[in-house]
């Protein structure tokens, strides 16, 4: 490794005792929103990534928020509200269960279907089942009728010795 090397990696290194705040040289403050951009490491998804210190492979926000508020609490994931992806500021970040995380913000389809309160086949209002799934009572009942008449009846009449019912008239 030549010494032009060796000084560029001496500069990115972060010493073990750094404090994660503001004063950070790798932070670009937005007046206008109030984050903190890490101007460092991002990984492929775009999240901002320590890689030295004690912190070393984590999240560059999950380091802030831990100096700032202690260790993330056993079950939950933290969230940007800022919705910026290399925001570091602890303000803009909560501690939330990974249901909250996906359903209040993301765009995916467990948040879509979350929104909704009524059937988009029928208009019909959703119910939740013994299971505790959300079903529209007017559809479930339309294919039970179906799965009845075009599954069981058969197998019913052909256990009987029956002739296959037809669907004609005639």
């Amino acid at each position: 490794m030549s010494d032009a090397q060796q000084r560029e990696r001496e500069a990115r290194e972060v010493p073990e005792a750094i404090s994660y705040t503001a004063a950070d040289p790798r932070i670009e403050m937005v007046p206008e929103s109030g984050c903190w951009v890490w101007m460092g490491r991002a990984n492929d998804r775009g999240y901002a990534r320590l890689s030295a210190g004690q912190y070393r492979h984590k999240y560059a926000h999950t380091a802030f928020w831990e100096t700032a508020n202690g260790p993330v609490p056993k079950g939950m994931v933290l969230d940007h509200t800022c919705r910026v992806k290399t925001c570091v500021n602890p303000s803009h970040v909560r501690a939330a269960t990974p249901r909250q995380n996906a359903l209040e913000n993301s765009i995916g389809n467990a948040a879509r279907n979350a929104a909704k309160t009524h059937c988009p086949k029928c208009g019909g209002g959703f119910t939740r089942n013994r299971q505790g799934r959300r079903v529209c009572v007017p559809c479930h009942l339309a294919a039970c009728k179906r799965y009845y008449e075009n599954v069981k009846k058969p197998k019913i009449a052909t256990i009987r010795g029956l002739a296959a019912p037809t669907t004609e008239e005639g």
